[in-house]
């Protein structure tokens, strides 16, 4: 199973956004930056009651990369003066819906038991 850290996905979220290059790498204080951001959205996400794979920021798993990158990169755009708070707000949204449809578990075929009083 490939796995991202939280520098990776940093990265990629600076290259998806369009704050560096493909082919260049960011600056110490941009990388700082993103990697604050993943970090405040993963926990964001899990105060939220949207749980995600297992918890971490640290190790993302593939399926999963880009639909926090969807999460994560109207904060890194509002932060850099891309866009406004409402429409990083609204864009936020829109990715949430996926990842909460990620985090359902699906049916397991146990019958629930319960108790009667």
């Amino acid at each position: 199973m490939t796995t991202y850290t939280r520098a990776q996905v940093a990265t990629r979220l600076l290259k998806d956004c369009g704050l560096v290059g493909e082919d260049e790498t960011p600056t110490s204080a941009a990388q700082a930056d993103a990697e604050e951001i993943v970090q405040a959205g993963v926990g964001t996400l899990g105060t939220l009651g949207i749980p995600i794979w297992n918890g971490s920021d640290i190790s993302v798993p593939h399926e999963y990369l880009l639909p926090v990158i969807a999460y994560l990169a109207p904060v890194s755009l509002r932060r850099n003066g891309q866009i406004d708070f409402a429409t990083s707000t609204q864009l936020q949204k829109v990715a949430e819906v996926d990842l909460k449809r990620m985090a359902q578990v699906g049916p397991t075929g146990v019958v629930s038991q319960a108790e009667y009083f």
